[in-house]
């Protein structure tokens, strides 16, 4: 399926964007009603969350096929992707990377 299709073909449009079925919507990707496949994927995970681990429900191929695509999107290779968890953990490891932290340390022991 391609922008192409969606755009041409409104029958599968509908299908895809049930939204689109009843009304017109005008806004941004930011803020919009989901698509199909974004509430089937997302169904499928919080029913296997509700019943495990919610982070290691979640299948492993589709980190690498998200990989891919950001890869894509970004110009960057699928490995240089990292999945993160909290907002905290994000800032450590950016502080970590680009030697903040040992700064950091350096200035607050100094005085």
């Amino acid at each position: 399926m391609t922008l192409e299709d969606i755009l041409h073909n409104e029958e599968l449009r509908n299908h895809e964007f049930p939204v689109t079925r009843d009304k017109i919507f005008l806004a941004h990707a930011g803020v919009c009603p989901l698509p199909r496949r974004v509430t089937a994927a997302m169904n499928e995970y919080i029913e296997r969350a509700a019943r495990d681990d919610q982070e290691e429900v979640f299948p492993a191929g589709r980190f690498r096929e998200a990989r891919n695509a950001l890869g894509r999107l970004l110009q960057a290779q699928p490995e240089e992707i990292a999945f993160v968890g909290p907002t905290s953990t994000r800032a450590q490891l950016c502080g970590q990377r680009t030697g903040f932290a040992q700064r950091r340390q350096h200035r607050d022991l100094s005085g």
